[in-house]
């Protein structure tokens, strides 16, 4: 009796454990449902297993944040159709009927034609992943009759960066010293002067990121995808490098020893930034801020004259510099789509009619350009030492020795 109650204790605390962890996965667990619906979402969830990180239309791989998104949205849909009495009884009885009950349920949310448009790209890829391509155009039809239902402007109109904001990074910097978490402050400095998205900074290796002549993202990219950086050109970037190598050991990321999984430190690093207002409720601007202002300096630096978003009137720049300029940022971001840069630049904008384009000389390509950037030969130094510089500086001669 004692070694089956002992046995049925431990089985009840493994399935306790087992729930919480799919919780916090965003997953449902098949005894959450019975019946009919809990069969489908067992089949749904090796479908996702099976066909969840590529992409909907290329070989690459998604993020994990649309992997997420995927997995809540198809678990989701197949709820609300079975709520509202279209009920399957495996993916593949999934016809014409239920994808149109899908976008009228939507339609009846209310919701914005941003999240609409993501959650219709989920469809058509539940629909693929299934073999029901021929659904596509199902949807495709349903989303034309309704002009604005998933009509999304991905192109910003106003400059997001700290700057735009009318934020001094060196007060941001000021504000994150005095929390007293050193590492904290280094991530910060990555994404101000690399341009680092943040969970790459929590997960940037200096040691191994730096190699001759350039610097390999590897970790907290996204969709996992590698990419390479210039090597630092400047004062700033050089110090903030051998700052981060000197505040981990050799091989080690810039999340601090003691954390053991990556989410504990995500916790820590946004609270952190709460508590220094860098939030859009404090401050107004967020660590995606600082990325801007890298980009939109990049920018300007190979096309010869700001981004739409920072001038007034079309551009005066030959256009095929514009658009190398276009590619570098778009290779340095991380992103594998040029047209994505219109997040942070700005749409584009064409020359004024009947005015040629100035520098009309051959012009190099962009990865020509990425190597010229990342050349110290061929970027001149800082002439002065900045005030963000001279915080770096500072913090390496007041941070403790580890």
């Amino acid at each position: 009796m004692g070694t089956k109650s002992t046995t049925d204790a431990a089985g009840g605390e493994r399935s306790l454990w087992r729930d919480r962890r799919n919780r916090r996965r965003g997953e449902v667990h098949h005894r959450r449902y019975r019946g009919r619906l809990s069969r489908l979402l067992h089949e749904l969830r090796g479908v996702v297993l099976r066909y969840g990180r590529a992409g909907a239309c290329s070989e690459r791989t998604v993020s994990a944040k649309t992997r997420r998104e995927r997995r809540v949205t198809m678990r989701r849909m197949l709820v609300d159709l079975h709520a509202q009495g279209l009920k399957i009884r495996h993916l593949r009885n999934f016809g014409s009927r239920h994808a149109v009950g899908v976008l009228r349920n939507w339609e009846k949310l209310g919701l914005k034609s941003s999240t609409l448009s993501t959650y219709v790209s989920h469809l058509r890829t539940f629909v693929t992943w299934i073999g029901k391509a021929e659904l596509v155009p199902v949807i495709d039809r349903f989303c034309a009759d309704r002009p604005g239902f998933t009509h999304r402007r991905t192109a910003t109109e106003k400059d997001k960066s700290a700057r735009g904001a009318a934020v001094e990074p060196a007060e941001i910097l000021r504000r994150a010293r005095q929390t007293g978490d050193q590492h904290f402050v280094c991530q910060l400095l990555l994404v101000m002067s690399l341009g680092l998205r943040a969970r790459e900074s929590w997960r940037f290796r200096p040691h191994l990121a730096d190699r001759p002549g350039y610097l390999l993202i590897t970790e907290g990219t996204k969709g996992g995808r590698p990419r390479t950086l210039p090597a630092p050109s400047t004062a700033t970037q050089s110090a903030v490098l051998e700052r981060a190598k000197a505040l981990v050991p050799y091989g080690a990321s810039m999340i601090p020893a003691h954390y053991r999984r990556v989410a504990q430190w995500a916790s820590r690093f946004y609270k952190l930034c709460r508590q220094i207002g860098l939030t859009r409720e404090g401050l107004g601007v967020t660590t995606h801020s600082l990325r801007h202002d890298v980009l939109l300096d990049l920018f300007a630096e190979i096309a010869g004259e700001p981004a739409p978003v920072r001038r007034e009137g079309d551009s005066q720049a030959n256009s095929h510099r514009v658009q190398v300029a276009r590619e570098v940022v778009a290779q340095h971001a991380g992103h594998s789509r040029t047209s994505v840069t219109s997040a942070y630049l700005g749409s584009r904008r064409r020359n004024p009619r009947g005015q040629r384009s100035q520098g009309a000389e051959e012009l190099p390509s962009p990865r020509s350009v990425k190597i010229a950037v990342s050349s110290p030969d061929t970027v001149s130094s800082e002439p002065e030492r900045s005030e963000v510089t001279a915080q770096v500086c500072d913090d390496e001669n007041d941070a403790p020795e580890e």
